[in-house]
């Protein structure tokens, strides 16, 4: 507090594991999925985060005109990218 002295009124704290310094939001947040994929893509003029049980299907298809994204993959407490698409900016 601006280097103040306060005193605490609760003691309990959050730990925050498998954050790397260079972590972007993005792929912490697919990172601590429970679900087997992480599909990181556009929607619109912002990037977000979807969980899967299988591999969603607008990642599936190899289309030029398919949205921007990254296709994760659950491997043991990591993932792997199966699928990206990115496109070059405009």
């Amino acid at each position: 507090m601006n280097g103040r002295p306060f005193t605490l009124t609760r003691t309990r704290m959050l730990e925050l594991s498998g954050f790397m310094l260079d972590d972007l939001a993005l792929t912490f947040a697919a990172r601590m999925t429970a679900a087997p994929y992480a599909l990181i893509h556009r929607d619109g003029n912002a990037w977000r985060v979807s969980a899967a049980g299988a591999p969603p299907e607008a990642a599936r298809s190899p289309g030029p005109c398919a949205q921007a994204h990254l296709l994760l993959r659950r491997k043991g407490t990591g993932f792997v990218i199966l699928r990206t698409h990115l496109p070059p900016s405009p």
